[in-house]
């Protein structure tokens, strides 16, 4: 039986005529495998990518097995390995073998271990073993997941300064304690700050550290990136605590301003730049940077030693007093509350806020500037959410719930997971807990959010999202279309010309849905002319198919079909997408999948990957083309082509659009980030709407949306029950329409009135919002008595809808859609059961 609120109503039994010339449209009358196997398997698999010389998976090294590659540098590569015997992770450094044959490279990689192993510290990578097989020298660390700060800037832009502030204080802390312990980094730089899942700065690869007192090497020779280099060491002077001093200010001089202190192309510029001056102030080059944060930091990257801060303890000492004292106007934004804007993705999300001069920043995450929209329940009912989650579903995949969005707002359905059952907007709640949770400790307390949404999402699913938001806790200001959020980051970021209009395309294909919208704009007035989706078509969907064909060629192989082998069967999916991510690069890859116990090598082109997707991509161009033709406009007239989503790394899809716009798609919109950028942007709007601060830049931005969908009544037009369409989709909003209908019969008591929402004349492929009824009537009325309807939608997207029965003047007014996926006991309930989980 159906019981979705959404379904279409059956047959009404009667009907009704249209007020007017001709016939009338009538109301109705109302009635009464092995987990740590599956884990190497799936990790040898992303190490076969690579190309490289690399440890196989699986291999023992001592008391290690190897796991996967994590990255490498100068000196060696580090594994993902497991300790067999405690079965704990580990961070597994070995030695590269083209170093070997120089007798120093091994003395500088013991004394690394060394080095490492006398602090026992939480913001230090701590050093378990160092050993030597076979002649393969290793070190065995701490595994801590996260991303370095060279990472996040590259991804993200430069550090909020007030999380700035805190990852400073917590590297200073760990700075202090390799100081304590006698040792010397000599390699500080950004990609050396590790920010773990959790959140915490760690100190890591000393490749360099000396014990205090050892030999500088020759004179004039100098290890280390040299921009991060104090200007002593220029001079051929030993590197001491205050060198290690300067490195934390260059690093964090570079993170806040993507600047070197004393740039240059070459040796020969940066010593120039030495001679020239003292640093630049950090507030000179960007204002959003406190005065005394600025002061703090050039006291770091003083050019004489004898005129920097004397030591580590010194300067733990000055940044807790900075990160202390907070100035009047941060507090008043503090306890008022920071808005962000979240992208609430299929298999991605991501959080961005503004700075004081109301230019976008992505916030980091536990999981990174990107959080895996996955959560994982352990066999004690832990609940992890993010990369941690994803990792771990890798060994149980029947504890992993992902793609939770394109399931919300289905009334009934839920995801069983590690023996619970879990409604789609309770999993997507535990994702933006996890957000919210993540952030708040660098920003402060958030005072309003704005979630994005597929432009094409209909009414049921945008309910499910602000349900998601009430479950978290989180304070939704509003929700914004992420095509037009996109747009906001793409123009602010980059405006038109003075005077002029710029028409935008903006092609989102996310991780599970699909919008495509036209935006004009002036740079502040935003008016969406018209948009289309699919709700059901996304990356996702091609990593099925390159599933399928990964599972055809094992099969070719004489294998059995890998679809149909646990655990294979759930991790093929992940293992789809990070082929996919290859071939957005290279023309073919190479992938070793492990069924059951035989492993088969899998070559993918990027050529028969394209021939199988064909049909996809010609769906989205199918999709765009007919919106620009709908909308009166040709491919000619856009002027900018905007790229939304990680699934448009596929080379396929700019080039399909470049072949259809004649221009190359635009290069300043971060596919990952654009849409939280905008969701910030639309947050502070609405916030200053509230009475809130907005930033001078974003004063005079307006906006205005379209319908993504045709609104309508259950009525009987010319002898048929049919959706009568009163506001068409694309309408600009806010806007209100008015219809007279007329009722079914003679001394009819009461009108009902079933909204939906879609397209088709056939009220069953159609979105149900919801029913009211109009009555009691006057008695006596005769058939096809008028009855105004009026819809109004409004900018916040809700639907509200007026009756008035003309004869008698009775009135009825209600809100469409006003039956949720979830009641309001299922959201109470689950929002206690959420708030009740400790994340891990």
């Amino acid at each position: 039986m159906r019981t979705d609120p959404r379904d279409p109503p059956s047959a009404p039994s009667d009907a009704t005529v249209e007020m007017g010339e001709g016939e009338r449209t009538e109301l109705l009358d109302a009635p009464r495998p092995d987990a740590a196997d599956s884990a190497s398997a799936m990790s040898g698999v992303a190490d076969a990518r690579s190309g490289e010389r690399l440890l196989v998976p699986g291999e023992r090294l001592g008391p290690y097995r190897v796991e996967s590659l994590l990255g490498k540098g100068g000196m060696g590569r580090v594994y993902r390995a497991t300790h067999t015997g405690l079965e704990r992770a580990v961070a597994l450094k070995v030695l590269a073998p083209e170093v070997l044959d120089h007798p120093e490279a091994v003395d500088r990689f013991l004394a690394e271990a060394r080095a490492m192993a006398k602090c026992d510290h939480p913001n230090v990578v701590r050093v378990y073993d160092v050993g030597e097989m076979e002649g393969v020298h290793y070190i065995s660390m701490e595994y801590v997941e996260g991303e370095d700060l060279s990472q996040i800037v590259d991804e993200g832009g430069r550090l909020d300064p007030g999380w700035a502030v805190q990852v400073l204080t917590e590297t200073a802390r760990g700075l202090a304690a390799v100081h304590a312990a006698g040792v010397l980094h000599g390699d500080l730089k950004p990609s050396n700050i590790l920010i773990s899942r959790r959140g915490r700065a760690m100190l890591l690869d000393f490749g360099l550290a000396k014990r205090r007192g050892d030999e500088p090497g020759s004179a004039g020779r100098l290890f280390g990136t040299v921009l991060f280099l104090p200007p002593e060491r220029f001079l051929g002077k030993p590197y001491d605590e205050k060198s290690d001093l300067y490195a934390l200010g260059a690093s964090f001089f570079w993170c806040l301003s993507r600047r070197f202190p004393f740039p240059g192309e070459t040796l020969a510029d940066v010593r120039q730049a030495i001679a020239a001056g003292p640093a630049p102030l950090l507030c000179d080059l960007d204002p959003r940077v406190p005065g005394p944060l600025s002061l703090l930091v050039a006291r770091l990257v003083e050019r004489d030693p004898d005129r920097r801060i004397a030591s580590a303890e010194e300067a733990l000492a000055e940044i807790e007093r900075l990160s202390s004292s907070r100035s009047a106007a941060g507090a008043r934004r503090e306890k008022a509350g920071r808005v962000i804007g979240i992208d609430l993705g299929t298999t991605y999300s991501a959080v961005s806020t503004l700075d004081d001069a109301g230019r976008p920043l992505s916030l980091g995450t536990s999981s990174g500037l990107t959080m895996p929209s996955a959560v994982f329940i352990d066999e004690g009912g832990e609940i992890f959410v993010g990369a941690e989650a994803r990792r771990l579903g890798r060994l149980a995949p029947d504890r992993l719930v992902v793609g939770a969005k394109r399931e919300m707002g289905r009334p009934g359905f839920r995801f069983r997971a590690g023996g619970l059952e879990l409604p789609p907007e309770s999993i997507s709640a535990l994702v933006l807990r996890r957000i919210l949770a993540d952030v708040e400790p660098a920003i402060g307390p958030v005072g309003g959010a704005v979630v994005t949404v597929p432009a094409y999402f209909d009414d049921a699913r945008r309910r499910a999202t602000l349900d998601a938001a009430r479950i978290a806790g989180l304070p939704v200001l509003d929700l914004v279309n992420e095509p037009t959020a996109a747009a906001l980051s793409a123009v602010v970021d980059r405006p038109p010309a003075q005077d002029e209009k710029e028409l935008l395309l903006v092609y989102d294909l996310g991780g599970g849905t699909f919008d495509v919208t036209l935006v004009e704009t002036d740079g502040t007035d935003f008016r969406v002319v018209a948009t289309d989706g699919d709700s059901r078509l996304g990356g996702i969907d091609w990593d099925l198919r390159l599933a399928d064909l990964m599972a055809e060629a094992v099969i070719a192989a004489g294998g059995p079909d890998p679809r149909r082998v646990h655990p294979t069967s759930a991790l093929l999916a992940e293992e789809a997408e990070e082929t996919k991510k290859a071939l957005s690069s290279r023309l073919r890859a190479t992938v070793r999948l492990q069924v059951g116990t035989e492993v088969f090598p899998v070559e993918v082109t990027r050529a028969a990957f394209e021939a199988r997707t064909a049909d996809l991509l010609a769906r989205t161009k199918a999709t765009a083309s007919l919106l620009v033709r709908q909308a009166g406009r040709e491919w000619s007239c856009i002027d900018r082509v905007v790229l939304v989503g990680g699934s448009c790394r596929m080379p396929m899809v700019p080039a399909m659009l470049a072949e259809l716009a004649g221009k190359q798609a635009s290069s300043n919109v971060s596919l990952d980030h654009a849409v939280a950028h905008g969701a910030a942007i639309h947050a502070a709007l609405v916030a200053g709407r509230r009475g809130g601060e907005v930033p001078d830049a974003l004063a005079d931005i307006s906006r205005t949306e379209v319908t993504a969908h045709s609104l309508g009544v259950v009525a009987k037009n010319r002898g048929k029950i049919e959706n009568v369409v009163l506001i068409p989709r694309n309408t600009a909003v806010p806007c209100s329409v008015s219809r007279v209908l007329g009722t079914v019969r003679a001394d009819q008591s009461q009108v009902k009135v079933i909204c939906l929402q879609g397209e088709s004349t056939d009220p069953e492929s159609c979105v149900r919002l919801g029913e009211f009824e109009l009555g009691p009537l006057p008695p006596g009325l005769p058939k096809g008595s008028p009855v105004q309807l009026t819809y109004t939608y409004g900018e916040d997207g809700v639907v509200r809808v007026e009756g008035i029965e003309i004869t008698s003047g009775a009135s009825v007014r209600a809100t469409a859609g006003g039956r949720p996926g979830l009641s309001q006991v299922e959201i109470e309930a689950e929002a206690k059961r959420v708030r009740d989980w400790k994340l891990e």
